[in-house]
């Protein structure tokens, strides 16, 4: 069983589930890790309380060695070398139309800026740049959107590749390549989500070829530049089969314990 309480009322919690015979998980909201001594002292109940570190691979920082090093290109984390080869490949309508409207057009240099200040934010940064393997300048960008509350077991994958560069496979071998990278370095993800436009078909056969599979359309979902569109979403899954996720993880008596964004998780012992 897991209860949803913010910090205010953990002590009244914990004193109401304190008889129960069934394993409760407690998701303590907005609880930053300085609050942690905080909590064990308020309750004075013994709790574990785990670190980031348990679901994601805490080395994924800011750094110039690439992520990847594949045939066609290489994977890294963005800097502030990347400025000009990423507006002049990002400025194009024929990109942005298929992209969300935080992707700005045209793309200049203080978004591209502001792009690579905003990538290199998270920890553990989830936003990469991808690259010609000769030069090392931007052609393109890959990152994962995180969820949270009940989807935290989820994150979108998007991606964007510089027009020069379409219909050479770079796009189908970055795509494959992380995705598998991210079920290796985010221990706690089962389930990637790719969200394409309709009338985009490009991009579907993109992910297809990358391991996913179609899933459902959400009629009527977006309106970019004026028109109302489907969306066609796409899944994988870190065993490439979400039916077996959905029974193991089924089970009443969770033991997992990790922190999400923003939450997190204590195990009464």
């Amino acid at each position: 069983m897991t209860a949803f309480v913010t910090p205010q009322f953990l002590p009244r919690a914990i004193c109401l589930v304190s008889n129960r015979r069934v394993p409760l998980i407690l998701v303590i909201r907005l609880s930053p890790p300085e609050r942690q001594s905080e909590l064990k002292h308020a309750t004075g109940t013994a709790l574990l309380i785990s670190t980031n570190a348990d679901i994601c691979n805490c080395n994924i920082k800011m750094s110039s060695k690439p992520i990847l090093q594949l045939n066609s290109c290489l994977v890294r984390a963005y800097n502030e070398g990347d400025v000009e080869s990423l507006a002049k490949a990002a400025n194009n309508p024929r990109i942005a139309r298929w992209m969300s409207n935080a992707f700005p057009q045209p793309y200049s240099v203080e978004d591209a800026k502001k792009w690579i200040s905003i990538a290199n934010s998270p920890s553990p940064v989830r936003d990469f740049a991808i690259c010609r393997p000769d030069s090392s300048a931007v052609i393109g960008g890959i990152g994962l959107k995180a969820r949270d509350d009940i989807n935290y077991r989820t994150m979108e994958i998007g991606y964007w590749i510089c027009e020069d560069y379409w219909h050479q496979g770079i796009a189908t071998e970055v795509v494959t390549a992380f995705s598998n990278w991210a079920f290796d370095n985010f221990k706690h993800l089962l389930r990637l989500e790719a969200v394409v436009f309709e009338g985009n078909p490009a991009s579907g056969h993109v992910l297809i070829k990358s391991g996913f599979q179609f899933e459902s359309r959400q009629r009527a979902a977006v309106e970019k530049l004026g028109r109302v569109m489907d969306t066609l979403t796409y899944t994988k899954f870190a065993t490439g089969n979400g039916r077996i996720l959905t029974k193991k993880h089924a089970e009443p008596r969770c033991r997992e314990i990790g922190t999400i964004p923003r939450m997190t998780f204590v195990k009464l012992i």
